[in-house]
């Protein structure tokens, strides 16, 4: 809404314009500017009013006409702009609302107890204390409705300090790679290859030609070795 101070500043700069329009050559209809805006009538009544409706003053009117389309198109602009932003904004809150929303949806529904969140790459984790095969470790984590841990290199060195610090009589923590097929390529559950840089130096090794499970191994401080999969481990999970 426009107050009446605008109201009666925009009268007063409109019928100056007028008066100087009104000096100058009509044979022109005002400027080149003013003749770009149209208008369509009842929208300026009270400036006809105002100035008289009289065939004999048809160039006035439309030098007020023009000036009051140029005035009110910028308005418009400029409303149009706050409108766009304001727009931009609710899209924003309405993403960030979502991303709230799925986090306690996974909180409160997908996540058994015992379960803590790792911000920077978005799953959840679960230290077991009981100690189980590689294979019944990988079970128990399938049926809270995840999988073993995988690890890399950004994340490594916070699983290592972590499995050092829950540890008690198993010692080694079972992690989710193994070397099933026996080719000596090793990959996490999540299909990615293992870093070299995680292993224990010297590892893997194969020992009796009988180690193809990856666990934390407690005699490396926790560093990534190869085991024999029937070994009872403690172990972590993971839910994505």
């Amino acid at each position: 809404m426009f107050s009446y101070k605008f109201i009666l500043q925009m009268l007063f700069h409109l019928m100056f314009f007028s008066m100087t329009c009104a000096s100058t050559n009509f044979d022109n209809d005002c400027t080149d500017t003013t003749m770009k805006h149209q208008c369509d009538g009842p929208a300026y009544r009270n400036v006809y009013q105002f100035f008289g409706d009289s065939a004999s003053q048809p160039n006035i009117k439309k030098c007020i006409e023009d000036a009051i389309n140029t005035l009110f198109a910028k308005q418009n602009k400029s409303v149009e702009g706050w409108d766009e932003s304001f727009k931009t904004l609710t899209a924003k809150l309405e993403t960030l609302e979502r991303k709230i929303d799925k986090i306690g949806r996974i909180g409160n529904a997908r996540c058994p107890n015992g379960y803590e969140y790792y911000e920077q790459d978005k799953f959840w984790y679960k230290f077991h204390n009981d100690c189980k095969s590689w294979s019944e470790a990988r079970e128990a984590c399938q049926k809270e409705g995840g999988d073993l841990i995988s690890l890399n290199e950004n994340n490594f060195e916070f699983f290592r300090h972590f499995a050092q610090s829950n540890a008690g009589d198993c010692y080694h923590v079972w992690v989710g790679t193994a070397d099933i097929s026996a080719q000596g390529q090793w990959y996490w559950l999540n299909g990615e290859r293992v870093s070299s840089i995680l292993w224990q130096p010297g590892q893997p090794d194969n020992t009796n030609n009988n180690e193809y499970c990856g666990d934390l191994r407690y005699h490396f401080q926790y560093r990534l070795n190869d085991h024999v999969c029937s070994y009872k481990a403690h172990f972590i999970c993971q839910i994505v």
